[in-house]
C-alpha cells in the first residue's frame, strides 16, 4: 500500500459526516457509475495529461512530428489549460483537411501549418509517433502503484454489502490511457470486462459488456495504450504495453480530446460512447448516481453527454462531482445553477459545498477531488 500520509481530520467535520452518509446513501440505492479523469492516475505516479507533451517531445525522434507538435503547442501560449489531447485534436483535424482535398482532387492536397506543407501521410506519420511516445510514456517500462485504485474498487465492492443494490454493476467509464482501473479489479478478483474477450491479449467483443454476472465494466471512452489496430482489420485487439511492440506503431488507439476525425465515429469508439450514454439514462425502475473523479470538465464532448443524460433520464440520474478547485468549473456551475437539472447535481469543492443552486461555503480546506482520500472514505475510515 502507499506510505503517503492521507489527512482525513477535514472530514470529522459534522456537516462533513453528513455530506459522506449522503453520498454513501446515494451510492448504495442506485446503480452506480464512475466517469475518471486524469487525476485518479496521478496518484499512481502517471504523468497528467498537461505533463505529457514534454515527455512525448523529449523521447520523439521524429523531426517532423516534433516540429509539428512544438508548432501546435507554440499556437496554444498564453493557455494555461491545454494539454497534448488538444495539440493531437488538431493534427487529426488536419489530416481530416488533408484528406479530404484530396478526396476531391485538388492539385495541392496538402494543408499548409505555419510555413510548412504537410500531406495526409506527414500527418498519420506524426500521430503515429507521438502515440507511440505516449504509450511508452504511462505504460511500457513504467510500474505505477495501483494501490489506491484496488483500494477503491475494492471499497466500492464492498460498500454497504448487506444491501441488495451493492450487488448491482459498477460501471467505470475512464478517460485515461492507463490501464490501472482493469489491473486493480484483476489484482482483487472482481469480475469485469472490458470488450474484449480472450486473456492478456485479446479481441474486440462488446458483447461481454452485457454479461449480467459481471460486477463491473470498464469502458475506455478515449481508448487505450493496450488497444492495437492490425493490418486489414476493423476492430482492436489487446496488447498489453509489457509485451512486444505492435506490429505498426501507428495501430495504438487512442482518441484525442474534442476531436471531429471520422475515426471517432466508427466502431469500436461510437460503441463505447453509446455504452455510455444508455447508462446515464437508466430505466424507469432504477435510479443511477455518476461519481465524477479527477475530471476538470474540460471536455465539451463529454460535458455534452452528461448534460443531455441529466436532461433525458427523468431526473433518475444523480450527479456527484468531485472536485479539487476550490469552487465548481464553469461547465458544473452551469449545471448547478439550472432549474431544469440543478436538482439532480451536486458538487463537492475544496471550498464550497453545493446542492444545486444551493451553495454552502467552508472555512476548511476539504480535499473531496483527491483519489487517495476517497479510497479512504469509501471504505469508511474518517
Amino acid at each position: 500500500m502507499t506510505t503517503t500520509p492521507i489527512d482525513l481530520s477535514p472530514f470529522a467535520d459534522p456537516q462533513m459526516r453528513t455530506e459522506l452518509e449522503n453520498i454513501e446513501r446515494l451510492l448504495s440505492q442506485s446503480r452506480r457509475l464512475f466517469l475518471f479523469g486524469a487525476g485518479c492516475s496521478k496518484v499512481a505516479g502517471l504523468p497528467l495529461t498537461a505533463e505529457l507533451c514534454d515527455m512525448v517531445l523529449e523521447g520523439i525522434d521524429d523531426p517532423t512530428a516534433k516540429k509539428l507538435l512544438e508548432s501546435i503547442r507554440e499556437e496554444y501560449d498564453g493557455e494555461s489549460q491545454s494539454t497534448i489531447e488538444d495539440y493531437l485534436s488538431d493534427i487529426v483535424d488536419l489530416k481530416a483537411m488533408a484528406d479530404r482535398r484530396v478526396l476531391r482532387g485538388c492539385t495541392n492536397g496538402t494543408v499548409a501549418y505555419q510555413g510548412t506543407d504537410y500531406s495526409s501521410e506527414n500527418l498519420s506519420a506524426a500521430l503515429c509517433k507521438i502515440k507511440s511516445e505516449i504509450r511508452k510514456a504511462i505504460g511500457t517500462g513504467r510500474t505505477p502503484d495501483m494501490s489506491l485504485h484496488r483500494l477503491f474498487v475494492r471499497h466500492v465492492n464492498q460498500l454497504l454489502t448487506d444491501k441488495p443494490s451493492a450487488r448491482r454493476r459498477t460501471d467505470y467509464f475512464v478517460m485515461n490511457y492507463d490501464t490501472l482501473v482493469e489491473d486493480a479489479l484483476g489484482r482483487e478478483r472482481i469480475s469485469f470486462s472490458d470488450g474484449f474477450a480472450g486473456g492478456i491479449t485479446g479481441w474486440w467483443d462488446p458483447a461481454r459488456f452485457s454479461d449480467q454476472t459481471l460486477m463491473a465494466r470498464v469502458i475506455k471512452l478515449h481508448g487505450s495504450i493496450d488497444w492495437c489496430l492490425f493490418d486489414h482489420e476493423y476492430f482492436p485487439s489487446r496488447l498489453r504495453p509489457s509485451e512486444v511492440e505492435p506490429p505498426a506503431e501507428e495501430q495504438v488507439m487512442i482518441w484525442p480530446t474534442a476531436t471531429k476525425y471520422r475515426e471517432t465515429q466508427l466502431d469500436p469508439y461510437a460503441q463505447v460512447l453509446d455504452l455510455f450514454r444508455k447508462a446515464l439514462r437508466p430505466g424507469s425502475s432504477e435510479d443511477a448516481v455518476l461519481m465524477v473523479v479527477g475530471y476538470s470538465f474540460g471536455d465539451n464532448h463529454i460535458n455534452l453527454e452528461i448534460e443531455r443524460g441529466l436532461k433525458d433520464s427523468g431526473e433518475r440520474l444523480s450527479v456527484l462531482a468531485m472536485c479539487y478547485e476550490e469552487s465548481p468549473p464553469e461547465a458544473l456551475k452551469k449545471w448547478l445553477e439550472d432549474p431544469g437539472v440543478g436538482s439532480q447535481v451536486r458538487a463537492f469543492c475544496r471550498k464550497q459545498v453545493w446542492h444545486g443552486s444551493e451553495r454552502v461555503d467552508t472555512e476548511t480546506d476539504v480535499p473531496w477531488g483527491d483519489f487517495a482520500v476517497l479510497a479512504k472514505l469509501l471504505g469508511g475510515e474518517r
